[in-house]
């Protein structure tokens, strides 16, 4: 039986829209946070390298530039994360 004039009737739908925004921001943390490797794969797909000094340049600059920057916001959404799942 629901209790007129109070908010306990709306709770369930206010649990779901929230639950909702929280898989939604989460979804964007992951979105932003890909960004490196996205990118890396770009670049790697428009350059096409050939041949040894290539690869060599390409991947050391991925792996050195783009994996520090990755690994920056693996910790930055890692920190987000915790932050929107433990807030009530």
């Amino acid at each position: 039986m629901p209790v007129y004039g109070s908010n306990l009737s709306r709770a369930p739908q206010r649990r779901k829209t929230g639950l909702l925004l929280k898989l939604g921001a989460q979804v964007a943390l992951l979105l932003v946070g890909g960004i490196p490797t996205w990118l890396f794969l770009l670049i790697k797909h428009l350059a096409n390298p050939t041949g040894f000094w290539q690869n060599l340049v390409l991947y050391g600059l991925g792996f050195w530039v783009g994996g520090a920057i990755q690994l920056l916001l693996l910790i930055a959404v890692a920190a987000f994360s915790f932050i929107i799942w433990t807030e009530m």
